[in-house]
């Protein structure tokens, strides 16, 4: 479920709440909001906690989506960066060609192959 989604979600329990007469302060509805939440959001919980004047709702409404957008730019980094290191380079030498042959291979193989190396 989308952070969104789930914002809306605690939303309606709050107004459902509300409408037989249980009314949330900002406090109690932020606590809701930061009980149901994974462990990606465990340091905004920590350093919004630590504010010493509180935040609204809407504060921390805003301040969760505009951080679920850096988890999602940061997963998609690392997924990236994963893929990389997956990538593998074969620098395997084949005894059958000749040593000029094998360099070839190498530079053919090497994401930084050797440039104006033919002489040696």
């Amino acid at each position: 479920m989308s952070l969104n989604k789930y914002l809306l979600k605690v939303k309606q329990t709050v107004d459902l709440l509300a409408s037989v007469g249980e009314t949330l302060n900002d406090r109690d509805h932020i606590s809701a909001i930061f009980k149901g939440l994974p462990n990606e959001y465990d340091t905004f919980i920590i350093s919004s906690n630590t504010r010493i004047e509180g935040y609204t709702v809407a504060e921390i409404e805003a301040l969760l989506l505009a951080s679920e957008s850096r988890i999602e730019k940061t997963d998609q980094e690392h997924e990236i960066s994963a893929n990389l290191a997956k990538t593998e380079v074969d620098y395997s030498i084949d005894p059958n060609l000749d040593f000029e042959a094998n360099i070839a291979q190498y530079n053919r193989n090497s994401r930084y192959p050797a440039q104006n190396r033919s002489n040696f």
